[in-house]
């Protein structure tokens, strides 16, 4: 009875073996914004300008320390990661120099980097290059159109 119990149970481990795997894989994208990896939650905008009548202008600079796990209140600008999925909402700006000791505004060094949103999204490089995706890895991009000139500047 026991052998039995034994081989029932090797014969269950060998079926789930064959079980396809990449269903059960977790996202392997690693992607990076002026250098910092990207974790699941949400990033925020600086450089809230405020005119002479007190209207405060909100900043389009995106601040890699700013991370939150919760949408930043009151804010039009920032960005969400989740599962390889970057959401634009408003205007976003992603500016990198070779003087920071940047390698790219945006790079994508392995999986597949959905970026989609109804925002605007702006990648500059100055002495690097704006966008950077190894030969690993693959960018998709699946903005819905918004009426702006422009949703996406490379």
């Amino acid at each position: 009875m026991r052998k039995r119990m034994v081989s029932l149970l090797l014969c269950v481990l060998m079926l789930a073996g064959l079980l396809p795997t990449t269903a059960m894989a977790a996202n392997d994208t690693m992607a990076f914004i002026l250098g910092v990896q990207l974790e699941e939650g949400y990033y925020s905008t600086k450089g809230d300008n405020t005119r002479d009548d007190g209207t405060v202008i909100e900043g389009t600079d995106i601040d890699m320390e700013s991370r939150s796990d919760t949408a930043p209140e009151g804010r039009n600008n920032y960005l969400h990661y989740q599962d390889g999925v970057l959401t634009v909402f408003g205007k976003v700006y992603i500016f990198a120099s070779h003087y920071d000791g940047m390698s790219a505004a945006l790079s994508v060094t392995s999986g597949t980097l959905t970026v989609k949103g109804s925002g605007s999204l702006r990648l500059y490089g100055s002495g690097v290059p704006a966008l950077r995706v190894s030969s690993s890895a693959a960018i998709n991009f699946d903005l819905t159109p918004n009426g702006s000139d422009m949703q996406l500047g490379i």
